[in-house]
């Protein structure tokens, strides 16, 4: 299964020229006419504005729809839904401490749900991250006291224990290689699967 970046972030991701300018106008404090500017310049001006917002903007909608193809569709194959209640974004936000409108997102480059369980109350935290050469899942896992037991997942080969940060784990970088302006999801669906198994494992154990 392929996912494919919006135009206007593969761009970003593919043109050292785009990036620098884009990361420019997203940086800086105003949108300032820059010294000596032309009136036939005008135009360009408030162009490069508007793609470099647009190229915020689709990184967001993109990690939703990454978050989406993996996450959303391993919850569904999992047989946990029925002990499973969604968060909302604002419990989301408060609960992470990471907020999810478009300037966070892009500065952070996470993309986050959360959900909690109705019979043990314990809960997990499943992320989504696109840099310009690769993307990447996490998962964060509490008991009920909202103690971090990531650490305790046995979550397989591909969230080995030296890509743990702050108590949660990432996928290694290879299986989600940005390769001709697209992602091959079948290892990170794999990995995402095999993060809700050994949390299944571990809610059966208590």
């Amino acid at each position: 299964m392929m996912i494919e970046l919006p135009p206007s972030y593969r761009a970003f991701c593919e043109d050292d020229g785009v990036r620098t300018a884009v990361d420019h106008i997203l940086e800086s404090k105003s949108l300032s006419l820059y010294a000596g500017i032309k009136w036939r310049d005008l135009s360009a001006f408030h162009t490069a504005v508007l793609s470099a917002h647009q190229v915020r903007c689709e990184h967001a909608i993109f990690l939703i729809k990454f978050w989406n193809d993996v996450w959303k569709s391993a919850c569904k194959k999992s047989d946990l839904g029925a002990t499973l209640k969604a968060l909302t974004v604002a419990d989301t936000e408060k609960r992470w401490g990471q907020k999810l409108d478009t300037n966070t997102v892009w500065n952070k480059s996470w993309f986050i749900r959360g959900f909690r369980f109705t019979t043990t109350k314990s809960s997990f935290y499943a992320g989504a991250m696109a840099d310009v050469d690769h993307v990447m899942l996490a998962i964060d896992y509490y008991d009920a006291d909202g103690d971090q037991r990531t650490t305790d997942l046995e979550l397989g080969d591909k969230w080995p224990e030296d890509k743990f940060e702050n108590g949660y784990a990432r996928t290694i970088k290879k299986i989600g290689r940005i390769r001709a302006g697209g992602v091959d999801l079948t290892h990170l669906c794999k990995a995402a699967g095999d993060a809700l198994t050994a949390i299944k494992a571990h809610e059966n154990d208590r």
